[in-house]
């Protein structure tokens, strides 16, 4: 018996969006471009990434989640795969973990690609004391 129920059509966009927008931000970085895998989670709710770097080269990995129109941090799934992107860009820039020159940068890129920053600082806040992700939202900030 044939299976007729549809798969649910696979969104790239947020895929697309960092595919072209990679050697943007390596030209304005001045770095050399990191390989970029973008996989998708057939389990996870939400997205996630590493970055991996060494001597003149570096990795960036994104696994986008399988989510609905609102994933597990309550943010719009395009948005959280935006982020996280540029998250691990701020690491492979930076080559630092989390820390002020690291998130100086994010916000930075957060910023020029108009995300939707108190969204993104749901998800980063994550990451321990989120004052400084918080800071990085208020008017009048960098």
């Amino acid at each position: 018996m044939p299976n007729t129920q549809k798969k649910k059509a696979i969104d790239r966009r947020a895929e697309r969006w960092a595919r072209k927008r990679l050697p943007l931000i390596c030209q304005e970085h001045h770095i050399h471009q990191p390989d970029l895998t973008w996989r998708r989670s057939a389990v996870k709710e939400y997205t996630s990434g590493h970055t991996r770097w060494g001597l003149g080269w570096s990795s960036v990995v994104v696994t986008e989640g399988n989510h609905g129109p609102i994933n597990y941090w309550g943010i719009d799934p395009l948005v959280d795969a935006k982020s996280v992107f540029l998250h691990e860009m701020a690491h492979a820039i930076t080559k630092h973990g989390h820390d002020d020159k690291f998130y100086e940068c994010f916000w930075r890129m957060a910023r020029a690609e108009k995300l939707p920053l108190r969204e993104v600082a749901k998800r980063e806040a994550r990451r321990g004391p989120g004052r400084r992700q918080y800071l990085a939202t208020r008017p009048g900030r960098g």
